[in-house]
């Protein structure tokens, strides 16, 4: 193969049957549940975490798609996370604070270090939207969703 056609190869998507992760790190059951379900039903795997020793565990044993971070889980140490997180996840990661519609919020994100801040109510279009824009940043194309 010549190596013009390999740079060719490798450019294109990854076509993967590989189940995407997302992570769910919360303490409200409501919302935990609620992204559950939705997720779930549509073949996704959810690890859901409660603690920041479950969430730096499940980055390192997991290959995460997408991590969707609820404000109540979120602290004055949340950036000193996000970059540990960040530094012994498997590949990229792309985290997403999920809260309340508020410009402290949204102020909060930027400062944190999210890659991105979602508004609550969300809805499954949304969350779908936000894990394939995760995987097309990963280079994976999934045949499924």
């Amino acid at each position: 193969m010549s190596l013009v056609n390999l740079h060719k190869k490798s450019a294109q998507k990854m076509v993967t049957d590989r189940i995407p992760c997302v992570v769910i790190a919360g303490n409200s059951e409501e919302f935990c549940d609620y992204i559950s379900k939705m997720l779930i039903n549509r073949d996704i795997q959810v690890v859901r975490t409660t603690s920041t020793i479950e969430l730096k565990r499940v980055v390192q044993l997991f290959v995460v798609d997408l991590m969707l971070f609820s404000m109540d889980f979120a602290n004055e140490y949340t950036e000193e996370l996000l970059k540990e997180l960040r530094k012994s996840a498997r590949e990229d990661l792309n985290i997403i604070l999920v809260a309340n519609f508020s410009l402290i919020a949204m102020k909060f994100s930027l400062s944190a270090g999210f890659d991105d801040f979602a508004a609550l109510p969300i809805g499954e279009e949304e969350i779908i939207a936000l894990l394939k824009s995760s995987l097309d940043h990963h280079g994976i194309e999934r045949k499924t969703m």
